[in-house]
């Protein structure tokens, strides 16, 4: 970061275009106390919020890698992020998603860590994990892990950036890492979008690339170049990786010294090549690529109308910030507002607008984003006639410095009083705000919200840019009335491009003037009165800020009405309802099973006002046909898209409606839409409030009769008269509908039910079983584990594999150091009012109001030992599993499934998918128990001999197939991390531990039979060899199972005013 050699430019009328900051003034050279190692240190004044606690230190190493220092007393987890000022546009034309292949190999060991696992093993071990990700303009690596492993975990995290090994063996294994990505995003319509959207741009930029990689992309063009790829890989590591446009930042408790004394002597080592950052060749959009309409076919039922604009470089002008002043007008929702206008029209359901965040520090594209309604696309001149009218309001109007400062004022304020925030994101955002050549040293340590400097004529030019000439127009949507004859060559999305129609534009050039379109008025919830109130008490349900002393707060809502999701109608009248009583507000609320959820946060001055403006907005809804249609449009293309979900959501989902009711599936919801009418909509939203039940959590900086004035405001503005007991939610079942979706990747969701516990203790270990080491691409099941703990523990797990397979592995996977990471992660300090706040509010949701319970559950895990999940009596726990398969894999029959075990069935569909597809399912269950019996081998022994003994314990007369089979199988044995290779160990293991099962005895641990939990053949359901239940019918099974009584609190609530 150096202003040398900088030629001042010019931006629109003769303004002057600032030099870059100055990093060659206020260093001073200093040495570590330990190693004695060079550096230099910001000695100026860092600008930092006067509401942060945290300590600040900038560094300059030695290889002019630049380095920001965080201490935060109050945290027990440490991280770091490294980002690289190269990313996919670095690719090498030949090798497109080379930055991306190299990010994944990059951290498989080091000349000091040789191991692969090594850093991802110490991580996990010490409470911690660690991810990267490669946009366009740069490559972020980053990490967290508890405290006190921090410098292991930071001296590994170095190691991978002085001496990557670049593993031969890692190849292969991430090649199909960076494929499973790419085949994850085929079906993602905003990628599809966006493929073609940066394949249309100046072909001679490299933002017009593919860029995520593939298989073919890069080992299929290394093999037709003849080339090594691991080779290939190294040149474009050397040619990029500089630490000169490296950009660090490290976050922990320890103190800055010793955060200084780590980062020197830990990175200085890190190769110096000079500025190695792409350059990049023009804009993006050149006078070629404006003027065009682009025509591009989604797979779910979207419509959206892109407006895009090509811009000069912003970021020189970070003190104006002119996009946040153009982005907030664009996108207001208030009288006069473009969303306004198009809403009550039945155009549109809502606008979005800012600059491409792919591409940074460079000439860029404004972009308009409108959610279309169905009308609105087949009218979609007409709503760019409308964009471009409110443009020409703003022009005529010219820049407003009222409206800059109250935009000034909101975020000065978030400045001001800004939250601790979690340490990942806090790197991460640092760590790329660093890389930033117009932010000088000073601000180094915040991330730039502020509006510094009002400039109304560069405003002016940048609102100017918006022109008829300088636009190209992108209509996207499911279906289209002509032909689009182009392929994009990587995700197969259908587009057509075309001039924009010349009476378009000529109307475009004129004078438009739409009554309903003006510039907004001043902004009455802008906050005046930022006074601080310090404690006194702490009344129930209402917490005043004793800790962070911001004058911010948080008021949530829960309101319980009788209506909402007690049918499949009233949940969807309950989503458009929220739609058209919510029009003028522009504020969202969440419409559940259990009421209306409605959180208000901000600076606390205004938000009573802003409560009881939406409280109004709610309780007086006038609807109206055109906002019914655009509703009933957008609910219609929102829940036929969730029949296209991921697998992954899809067996969440159906885990969901297996467990909780009233629930109602996507297909019930969508039958209800169109009989929905004005006069029904309007009866319900008429009488949603007749009765109602009211919980409220007001937390931060008010007075304890401020919250009470505010729960009266509450009760005032909704006029609602008490829920009696017996209209309470009540609970019901629902048809599970069993149907196909056509996902292209597998998943397992699993849930394990823990209820009756008798005592704290015991009640941690569900929370516990969470803590699972993340899946990813070590065996290639799916690129993720996730775990969630409530009262159940959830694991969901997604890839290419088959069902069968990811869930054993699930059962496979060891808990490791899960108890202190886990009582960390509990007694650690809140970090902001607004986490504060969403703890005791879920105390109170739960109907415990047990709001010391993690305390409680930090203190009962000094105690656990790893015992302790094996003394849990299995009566206790009940696990309930939904797979998805892909429609790449034959799904085994229901018959097949309670036959074999599930070993069995992983390891064939294993050998399916490498091809091997003769060998029966059959034939592979006995060659698994061939192997089982020779038990007293060593494993590896077994696996050699694998093949003859298929041959020999399959019947005769194989056909050439099926031999290859048995070839190709011997092949894959002998790859070490190769899923056939692991599945047949797991089948073996559980074949041996069957032949060993005695009376319900498992290697000394008790096991209940399936016929202690009932016998369910009555209703259709099948036992399995594995001792579960194969549910064929959905309906029965959840008719068939208890429902749990509502919550006894834990502890007896006295309201201090009755």
């Amino acid at each position: 970061m150096s202003s040398s050699g900088h030629t001042k430019k010019s931006v629109g009328q003769g303004i002057p275009l600032p030099a870059p900051a100055d990093w060659s003034t206020d260093f001073e050279q200093r040495q570590t106390v330990d190693s004695g190692l060079p550096y230099e240190e910001f000695t100026g004044a860092l600008e930092i919020s006067p509401s942060d606690p945290q300590q600040y230190r900038l560094l300059r190493l030695p290889n002019n890698m630049v380095v920001l220092c965080i201490q935060n007393n109050d945290t027990l987890q440490s991280s770091a992020c490294l980002s690289l000022h190269a990313g996919s546009m670095a690719n090498p034309p030949e090798f497109l998603g080379m930055a991306h292949f190299c990010e994944h190999l990059l951290t498989m060991g080091s000349k000091k860590y040789p191991s692969e696992k090594e850093y991802a093993q110490y991580l996990t071990s010490n409470a911690g994990y660690s991810n990267a990700e490669t946009s366009m303009y740069d490559t972020k690596y980053f990490f967290k892990v508890s405290d006190k492993a921090f410098e292991g975990g930071l001296d590994r995290f170095a190691q991978i950036f002085i001496d990557p090994l670049f593993n031969a063996s890692s190849v292969e294994r991430e090649l199909n890492a960076v494929q499973s990505e790419f085949n994850g995003l085929t079906s993602n319509d905003m990628w599809r979008a966006f493929m073609i959207s940066k394949r249309l741009c100046n072909p001679n930029h490299p933002f017009s690339r593919f860029c995520v990689g593939t298989i073919d992309t890069l080992q299929g063009e290394a093999e037709r170049r003849g080339a090594d790829l691991r080779a290939e890989m190294i040149k474009f590591y050397e040619q990029y990786y500089s630490s000169d446009i490296m950009r660090l930042v490290v976050y922990s408790s320890h103190s800055l010294d010793q955060l200084t004394e780590w980062a020197v002597s830990k990175f200085s080592a890190v190769a110096s090549k000079g500025d190695t950052k792409v350059k990049l060749p023009g804009h993006l959009l050149t006078k070629t690529e404006v003027g065009k309409l682009i025509r591009i076919q989604t797979v779910a039922s979207t419509r959206r109308i892109r407006l895009e604009f090509p811009v000069e470089n912003p970021h020189p002008w970070f003190r104006v910030k002119p996009f946040a002043y153009l982005t907030s007008l664009l996108t207001h929702g208030g009288p006069g507002a473009l969303v306004q206008y198009l809403k009550v029209r039945g155009l549109a359901h809502g606008i979005e607008s800012d600059l491409i965040s792919e591409v940074r520090f460079c000439d860029n594209i404004l972009a308009i984003d409108i959610m279309a309604s169905e009308e609105g696309m087949e009218h979609w001149q007409d709503v760019v006639r409308a964009v471009f009218a409110y443009i020409q309001v703003l022009q005529k109007a010219g820049p407003q410095k009222w409206f800059y400062d109250e935009i000034s004022v909101s975020r000065e304020a978030k400045f001001k009083f800004k939250e601790t925030e979690f340490a990942m994101h806090i790197v991460t955002s640092l760590a790329d705000h660093l890389q930033d050549e117009y932010v000088a040293p000073s601000n180094a340590a915040s991330t730039q919200v502020q509006l510094r400097e009002f400039n109304a004529p560069l405003i002016a030019h940048y609102t100017d840019m918006l022109n008829p000439d300088n636009m190209r127009v992108i209509l996207v949507q499911q279906d289209f009335d002509i032909e689009l004859p182009e392929t994009e060559p990587y995700m197969g999305a259908a587009y057509r491009t075309d001039a924009i129609p010349s009476e378009l534009l000529d109307d475009l050039h004129g004078e438009l003037v739409y009554e309903g379109l003006y510039m907004p008025g001043r902004n009455k919830f802008i906050p005046k009165n930022l006074e601080v109130q310090r404690p006194a008490v702490l009344p129930l349900w209402f917490k005043r800020d004793d800790q962070f002393f911001l004058p911010r707060g948080d008021i949530t809502l829960n309101i319980e009405v009788p209506k909402l999701g007690r049918s499949p109608r009233m949940t969807v009248m309950g989503y458009i309802y929220e739609y058209i009583a919510l029009a003028g507000v522009y504020y969202s609320i969440d419409m559940g099973y259990e009421g209306i959820y409605l959180t208000v946060y901000g600076l606390s001055d205004k938000l009573p006002l802003l409560l009881d403006t939406v409280l109004k907005a709610l309780k007086s809804t006038k609807v109206d046909q055109k906002l019914l249609d655009a509703a009933k449009v957008l609910h219609l293309d929102h829940f036929k898209n969730k029949l296209n979900d991921s697998a992954s959501v899809y067996a969440a989902r159906e885990i969901q409606y297996m467990s909780y009711t009233p629930d109602w599936m996507p297909k019930a919801i969508l039958r209800e839409i169109d009989s929905i009418t004005v006069d029904k909509i309007q009866e319900f939203a008429d009488t949603l409030f007749d009765s109602s039940r009211i919980k409220m959590l007001v937390v931060g900086n008010h007075s304890e009769q401020e919250a009470l004035d505010i729960g009266d405001m509450v009760i005032d503005s909704l006029g609602c008269t008490p829920l009696p007991q017996h209209l309470r939610t009540a609970r019901q079942t629902h048809w599970i509908e069993a149907g196909f979706i056509p996902a292209s990747n597998s998943a397992v969701n699993l849930r394990i039910y823990m209820r009756d516990l008798p005592d704290i203790k015991s009640q941690a270990m569900g929370p516990l079983l969470s803590q699972i080491i993340q899946l990813r691409t070590k065996e290639q099941l799916g690129y993720s584990l996730d775990a969630i703990a409530t009262v159940s523990s959830e694991f969901e797990l997604m890839g290419e594999s088959n069902p069968a397979y990811l869930l054993l592995r699930i059962r496979q996977d060891e808990l490791t150091r899960c108890i202190e990471a886990l009582a960390e992660s509990w007694i650690e300090k809140k970090r902001n009012q607004t986490q504060e706040g969403t703890s005791f509010w879920s105390c109170i949701m739960s109907g415990y109001y047990m709001f010391d319970v993690d305390e409680r559950y930090a203190e009962s895990l000094k105690s656990v030992t790893r015992d302790d999940l094996d003394r849990i009596p299995v009566q206790d726990c009940t696990e309930i599993a939904v797979q998805v398969w892909s429609p790449k894999l034959p799904m085994p029959a229901t018959e097949d499934v309670a036959r074999y075990p599930a070993t069995a069935i992983a390891l064939h569909q294993c050998l399916q998918q490498d091809n091997a597809t003769e060998l029966s399912l059959d034939a592979v269950h006995r060659l698994v128990d061939g192997i089982a019996a020779s038990s007293d081998e060593p494993f590896d022994t077994l696996l050699a001999r694998c093949v003859d003994m298929a041959k020999r314990g399959i019947e005769d007369g194989f056909s050439s197939k099926t031999l290859a089979d048995i070839d190709a199988m011997s092949s894959r044995l002998s790859e070490p991390g190769s899923r056939v290779r692991t599945a047949l160990a797991m089948a073996v293991e559980h074949a041996a531990a069957t032949a060993r099962r005695t009376n319900g005895f498992v290697k000394g641990h008790s096991r209940l039979r399936i016929s202690e939990f009932g016998d369910f053949r009555n209703i259709g359901m099948l036992p399995s060899p594995d001792n579960v239940w194969v549910v064929p019918d959905s309906l029965a099974f959840k008719n068939a199972q208890t429902l749990l009584g509502l919550p006894v609190p834990a502890q007896r609530l006295v309201p201090k005013y009755q």
